[in-house]
């Protein structure tokens, strides 16, 4: 009957799979990414290739320049790949090693002061040639290859006249086959170090005195080789090694033979005392001592930092005249206005917008209303407020622009929450200085919006930009004007086609939505305006409000004023919040992702 594994080996398994599938998940975007980019560099071109002379097509220039971008691709994916199997990689052969001891004192109640690893050992094991080659060496071998036949595939099909579509596809399927062999190079490298280290940690119990054993454990399926079926139950002492037909390994994936060693998914378990693993006293002290699992015994012990826990924002009872009496805000408006906003506040259906009042609504300050037609605005904490804000009137109901404003408070509150600052250095900027020339200065920040780990700004405008235009490249995707003649002339083509097409793109959104919005203005008012900061429409108030073309260059003003529309939209116009929603999709993940973590900074 075949050994099975004991609940501690089971959870390192574990452990080991769930790593496995963050690192493809991960490496898998990063393929998607650059065969997105792949695509890009075919379709430029090939819709070139069919406006060239014969000669022209011969032409080896051309040839190389296409060669040298799909590289230049391959390369950034390739340096995505290389650090992803390197952490993945590293991090089983530390549960390697560690998870020896874990399972000992787990399986065993064995107590161990065990060495710590030598910092570069880890590494050392990592870029061990295998076959004569480093795991550098092969990632860049198969990137090298992926980049020749993508180039091939490429040339050939454009001479041959197969045209885009089936083009993309060939180079999508050798792109796969890439990723589908780093996979593969990361299962069995990740399990030889694994292995290597584990054996290692075995050596290291038994000087300390441990009678301890190793026994080859299989995965009994019909995928698993018949050599390893063979080897299953095979128990050796620990300086000994497995073997099957004159073939020897310290354990699995450690025999140098490829047919042995590639996808392997056999392990070793401990066998203490000639026992298997079950539950045993400490035969000093007498003591159990109980981990709840992998990574407490770990920070228990010293080789490991505790990760943070997870910040459960606080519970809040919701109650607005209770967060709202705090402020002095009944002051500034009035009673009536005051029971008007409260009531509203408390009728709200979004639990993040009630997670924030409830944590900070007490911080927001309010000049005292006055009856004019001013603007209504916020700076920093404080918000002014008019008397219109709270009647219903063309494109907007009663409050949207008191949620706005208010929108914009949490907004600078939430800056100073996660940086603990009221203004940020966010990196540098460029502006032209005197006798314009330009220099570098700091690019201040008042609003968590707009701080660079969220990219906020980038994502409205792509955004907008792909439900106007769907698949056609940005301006900023296609790069810089080259300085090559030949390289100008693919790019002025292709920002041409751009140009023309976003132009179409962009009438037929303004013809539809104009009429959408003289309809009915309070639904379409937040894009409008979002829609005129973007500078794709190239319109002041392009479906009849905004705040003008101007106002969205001052650094910062298209990230917060998004966060006030759908502060606003979310709590009095369902329907606006429903359009930002479609047209603004990652958007408003953002937005989302940013008071999650205001919330959490409240923790």
């Amino acid at each position: 009957m075949m050994q099975q594994l004991d609940k501690w080996n089971k959870e390192l398994e574990q452990l080991s799979k769930k790593r496995y599938k963050r690192m493809d998940n991960e490496l898998y975007n990063a393929y998607k990414d650059g065969l997105k980019q792949l695509k890009l560099e075919i379709k430029q071109y090939i819709d070139a290739y069919d406006s060239l002379s014969f000669s022209q097509r011969l032409q080896v220039e051309r040839q190389l320049q296409v060669a040298t971008q799909i590289n230049d691709v391959i390369n950034e994916m390739g340096g995505k790949e290389e650090r992803l199997l390197r952490s993945f990689i590293s991090d089983e052969g530390t549960q390697g090693y560690f998870g020896t001891f874990y399972t000992l004192e787990g399986a065993e109640n064995i107590q161990l002061n065990f060495a710590m690893l030598p910092e570069d050992y880890i590494a050392e094991l990592v870029n061990t040639p295998v076959a004569g080659k480093r795991l550098s060496t092969r990632l860049y071998t198969n990137q090298s290859q992926l980049a020749k036949e993508a180039t091939n595939a490429l040339l050939q099909g454009s001479f041959r006249g197969e045209g885009y579509a089936k083009v993309a596809k060939r180079i999508g399927e050798i792109t796969e086959a890439n990723y589908k062999q780093a996979l593969r190079i990361a299962r069995t490298e990740g399990g030889r170090v694994q292995s290597a280290a584990k054996q290692r940690s075995y050596v290291e119990a038994k000087n300390k005195g441990i009678d301890i054993q190793k026994r080859w454990l299989s995965t009994l399926d019909k995928k698993t080789r018949h050599s390893h079926q063979e080897l299953d139950g095979q128990t050796v002492d620990v300086e000994e090694q497995f073997e099957y037909k004159g073939l020897k390994a310290d354990a699995p994936r450690l025999f140098g033979v490829a047919e042995q060693d590639i996808n392997c998914r056999c392990t070793t378990i401990t066998v203490v005392n000639g026992i298997a693993p079950d539950a045993r006293k400490d035969n000093e002290t007498g003591e159990v001592i109980d981990y709840a699992n992998y990574n407490d015994w770990a920070v228990a012990k010293g080789y490991k930092q505790a990760q943070p826990k997870p910040v459960t924002p606080k519970t809040v009872t919701f109650d607005g005249f209770k967060i709202m009496d705090q402020t002095d805000m009944k002051q500034a408006v009035g009673d009536d206005r005051y029971g008007q906003f409260v009531n509203a506040l408390n009728n709200i259906t979004d639990e993040r917008t009630k997670q924030l009042y409830g944590h900070y609504g007490d911080r927001i300050e309010y000049e005292k209303v006055i009856n004019t037609n001013g603007v209504s605005s916020a700076h920093r904490n404080v918000v002014k407020l008019h008397d219109r804000d709270f009647t219903d009137r063309l494109g907007k109901p009663a409050l949207q622009t008191v949620f706005h404003e208010n929108g914009h408070a949490f907004d600078n509150i939430g800056l100073e929450v996660l940086t603990g600052e009221k203004t940020y250095i966010a990196g540098k900027k460029k502006i032209k200085g005197r006798k314009g020339k330009m220099v570098e200065v700091d690019n201040i920040v008042s609003h968590a919006s707009s701080l660079p780990q969220y990219n906020l700004k980038e994502t409205i405008k792509r955004d907008f930009w792909q439900y106007l235009n769907g698949d056609l490249p940005m301006y900023e995707d296609v790069g810089p004007k080259p300085r090559k003649k030949a390289d100008k002339v693919i790019w002025e083509e292709e920002t041409s086609r751009i140009y023309n097409e976003s132009r179409k793109n962009r009438e037929a959104f303004l013809s539809k939505y104009k009429a959408l919005a003289k309809e009915n203005l309070e639904t379409y008012g937040a894009l409008s305006d979002i829609a005129e900061g973007t500078g794709y429409i190239g319109e002041n108030k392009p479906l009849g409000t905004g705040h003008g073309k101007n106002y969205w260059k001052r650094d910062g003003k298209l990230e917060t004023e998004f966060f006030a529309h759908v502060s606003e939209s979310i709590t009095v116009n369902p329907e606006s919040y429903q359009v930002l929603q479609e047209v603004f999709p990652k958007s408003i993940g953002i937005w989302e992702q940013i008071v999650d973590d205001i919330i959490k900074g409240d923790g």
